[in-house]
């Protein structure tokens, strides 16, 4: 570890040699926090960036949320700084693999997170800014918000009645789930990807959105419950990437899972040495998203693997993504035969060891019943 005295000094020491975290206060003398963290991101981009600070004003942390991973608050308990430290450093260890970082470098535009989401991300955490004020913002975007509409009254939020307005959006779903739309919306109006056999960019925003509608009743804290949506929202996009950088291997790739029946993530990390879960987290992780949501997208096919630490969020993300996945192969009895497996291997079924360890056993009953009654469903 090195420690530094400001902004200026840290970027001295980073010139020097690389690291993997950094962990900034906001005040600093000289150079604050933001402007240190968004020069990291920049040039640094590998980076895990968390922000450790009391004494900031809520304008300079709605500032800074688009650059760090993670915010913690003073006093912070060690365990707490430890704990965020030693999970960031595991999934930099897994998501910095030679193989993503030569395929990624390799796709000349990647997605990119529309600066509505930014927009709303510092609305949401603003106690100023009410639901009127961030319809009005997904507003301001035309496009967007006929795309949120469009999504809102699908059949994945069962709905009693059809929602016209934005404003409408937010009363009934919250500003969370509004924001993750943004999102999706962007991830799957990805244009110009070649025909690929086997592969539907349709079919896998149905799969996200009743994944992402699942994970969310799972949950039963609001806080949490919306980082279930979002996370299982856009579990896809390392699909996606793959998609657009090795569409005939894709191609091949599906065609094999077919034959042999095995998982896809599996023949994936055969044939290519990783998978779409590695992949998605590391552009997601790229993005500056939180902490959760990025372990979701990395583990959510095995997360006996995942850092002491992810438990409830993982755990919904994992079992809704399982759920879907029978599902549409095999219908919705083929899903709730999931439940009576007992086969613990990582990658196959629900992950039995891991949802005992994360203390979520007991709630795989009523996950059951409303996977029962979300599946039996249009």
């Amino acid at each position: 570890m090195v420690f530094t005295l400001g902004g200026a000094s840290a970027i001295a020491e980073m010139d020097k040699a690389p690291f993997d975290v950094i962990v900034s206060d906001m005040r600093m003398p000289g150079m604050g926090g933001v402007a240190l963290l968004k020069h990291v991101q920049s040039l640094h981009p590998r980076m895990a960036r968390l922000v450790l600070s009391g004494h900031a004003d809520q304008n300079s942390i709605l500032e800074v949320l688009p650059f760090a991973h993670q915010y913690l608050s003073k006093p912070c308990n060690v365990d707490e700084l430890r704990g965020a430290i030693e999970r960031i450093c595991s999934l930099q260890t897994l998501l910095h693999d030679d193989v993503i970082l030569q395929m990624v470098g390799g796709i000349d535009k990647l997605p990119s997170i529309p600066q509505l989401y930014w927009d709303l991300t510092r609305a949401i955490a603003d106690p100023e800014v009410g639901l009127v004020d961030i319809a009005k913002i997904v507003q301001s975007d035309p496009a967007m918000s006929v795309k949120v509409l469009q999504l809102v009254n699908s059949a994945y939020f069962g709905l009693a009645r059809t929602v016209s307005t934005v404003a409408d959006a937010v009363t009934f779903l919250g500003a969370e789930v509004l924001r993750a739309l943004t999102l999706t919306s962007r991830i799957f109006s990805t244009n110009g990807l070649p025909t690929i056999a086997g592969f539907s960019m349709t079919r896998l925003q149905e799969n996200s959105l009743g994944r992402a509608a699942l994970a969310r009743r799972f949950v039963a804290q609001r806080q949490r419950a919306d980082e279930a949506f979002t996370a299982a929202s856009i579990l896809d996009i390392g699909s996606i990437l793959l998609a657009m950088a090795m569409p005939a291997r894709l191609a091949e790739m599906i065609r094999t899972a077919r034959e042999t029946g095995r998982p896809m993530h599996v023949v994936e990390r055969e044939q290519i040495g990783v998978s779409h879960a590695e992949i998605g987290a590391y552009l997601q992780s790229m993005w500056g998203l939180p902490i959760p949501i990025v372990e979701a997208a990395a583990y959510h096919h095995t997360p006996s693997l995942a850092p002491t630490g992810a438990s409830e969020v993982l755990g919904a993300v994992h079992v809704a993504d399982a759920l879907i996945g029978a599902a549409a192969a095999g219908g919705a009895k083929a899903a709730d035969r999931l439940f009576d497996r007992s086969d613990d291997s990582p990658g196959t079924g629900l992950d039995f060891a891991f949802l005992e360890r994360a203390g979520l056993s007991p709630r795989l009953p009523e996950w059951r019943q409303i996977a029962a009654q979300k599946l039996a469903g249009p």
